[in-house]
């Protein structure tokens, strides 16, 4: 999901290469609130995918600007 919305925010493909875990690396993750959302009554300041990468790239993009 991530690299599919830096690959729509970017505008561009990126290069994939999928290969097993690594020593150390979790059997699986997931990114899922509901939980905690129904639970403690939490919500989170973003949780639109698109709308954080794109502000991360922006982010990015600041700052190779800024060194020139």
């Amino acid at each position: 999901d991530v690299l599919h919305a830096v690959e729509r925010v970017a505008g561009m493909r990126l290069p994939v290469r999928e290969t097993g875990r690594r020593p150390g690396d979790p059997a699986s993750v997931v990114a899922a609130c509901e939980r905690i959302r129904r639970v403690l009554g939490w919500c989170p300041r973003h949780d639109d995918l698109d709308h954080i990468v794109r502000t991360a790239l922006e982010w990015e993009r600041s700052l190779v600007a800024r060194r020139g």
